[in-house]
């Protein structure tokens, strides 16, 4: 291979589409759609470029990319750059789902990106979903997740793909989701206040492990250091694994929760989801004056005086579109061994909930101990 010499040494000339078609005797254009994916091209050939062009270490210039797609875009006025499409993955209606959404259209719109929205649901075949979103000239997929998965039948290599919401274990795609590590640190330094002693988490478990194990791993860190700090401390309450909280968790779970406040009485409830406050409000009970409460998913606009860490969904969203155009301008497609995760930092909201209590109702907890 040729040479090329710069300041810094002797570097191996970048191997060109050209390069590849000429090895391989084909056009350049055959090359071309061959490593998108696009185009009608036997199989036969399409692997036998793509083995071609990765034997002689072929890789997209981003640059070269981005020009073409903004001269193409100059001389068709109004065309889109790339072809998107957002896939709502068994979807339910919530104020977070809607941020998102709306974190897709928007990023995608000031980028110049032609987007489509399709719902992915039991009554839907992935294959079949896959193949229309193929036909249609979709570059690039951000699947917004709104539960655990199972595996899909899905043609994933023939798209860019990233994931918001859930990220679930079933397929290795990249994801932007929220730094949960970091929210139960945050909480819970927030709620290691002056009168607290006995700090009581309520997680789920397992019900989407990439996020439940993160969360898990992190209380059992706080929960050591209250040990360390303030003494014994209530075990961990556990949610059935199941996000969509269906009638049984409301039913049963219920009373398994209060069986568990009864015993050991925590000072402050810090809730994995927003469930725990319902159950509290519904006893009977005032919050901060008899029990403070925080949550690890607080959603001001549904519980106004709920304090906790507050997830933007919004940013994640203009953050999967930014990321998936990456993926596309370097030809990144599939599901990958080492996908990437991108997370972002919660932000503190202080509700009512976990207020200092007054002086004199700490004197007087003091004379009844």
């Amino acid at each position: 291979m040729d040479k090329i010499t710069d300041l810094s040494g002797t570097l191996p000339a970048r191997v060109s589409l050209e390069d590849v078609a000429k090895e391989a005797r084909v056009s350049k254009a055959t090359v071309c759609r061959a490593l998108r994916g696009t185009g009608r091209i036997s199989s036969a050939t399409r692997e036998k470029i793509k083995k071609l062009a990765a034997e002689m270490n072929y890789r997209p210039d981003p640059a070269l990319s981005a020009l073409t797609r903004y001269r193409w875009g100059e001389r068709v006025r109004g065309r889109a750059r790339y072809s998107l499409a957002l896939v709502r993955v068994d979807p339910t209606p919530s104020a977070s789902s809607q941020r998102r959404q709306s974190g897709v259209v928007e990023r995608a719109s000031e980028l110049n990106f032609f987007l489509e929205e399709h719902v992915l649901d039991s009554k839907t075949s992935p294959a079949s979903m896959s193949r229309i979103l193929f036909a249609r000239g979709i570059d690039g997929i951000i699947f917004e997740i709104c539960g655990p998965v199972f595996q899909w039948d899905f043609a994933w290599d023939k798209f860019a793909c990233v994931t918001i919401g859930f990220d679930g274990e079933a397929h290795r795609l990249n994801s932007v989701t929220s730094d949960w590590f970091n929210a139960v640190r945050m909480v819970s330094e927030k709620a290691r206040q002056p009168g607290v002693e006995r700090v009581g988490y309520a997680n789920f478990y397992r019900g989407n492990p990439s996020m439940d194990d993160r969360v898990h791993a992190a209380t059992l860190l706080e929960r050591s250091r209250n040990v360390k700090q303030l003494g014994a401390q209530p075990p961990i309450f556990w949610y059935p694994g199941d996000h969509n909280l269906t009638k049984n968790v409301f039913k049963s779970d219920r009373d398994n929760f209060f069986r568990w406040f009864e015993k050991h009485r925590p000072d402050v409830v810090i809730d994995g989801n927003r469930t725990a406050i319902w159950w509290l409000k519904d006893a009977g009970l005032r919050m901060p004056q008899d029990v403070r409460y925080a949550s690890l998913n607080s959603h001001p606009e549904l519980e106004p005086g709920s304090s906790g860490s507050v997830h933007d969904q919004k940013r994640q969203a203009r953050l999967a579109v930014d990321l998936l155009f990456n993926l596309i301008q370097i030809n990144e497609r599939g599901l990958s061994d080492l996908p990437l995760r991108l997370t972002t930092p919660c932000s503190w909201h202080e509700g009512t909930t976990l207020m200092l209590p007054r002086k004199g109702r700490l004197a007087k907890k003091a004379h009844q101990a």
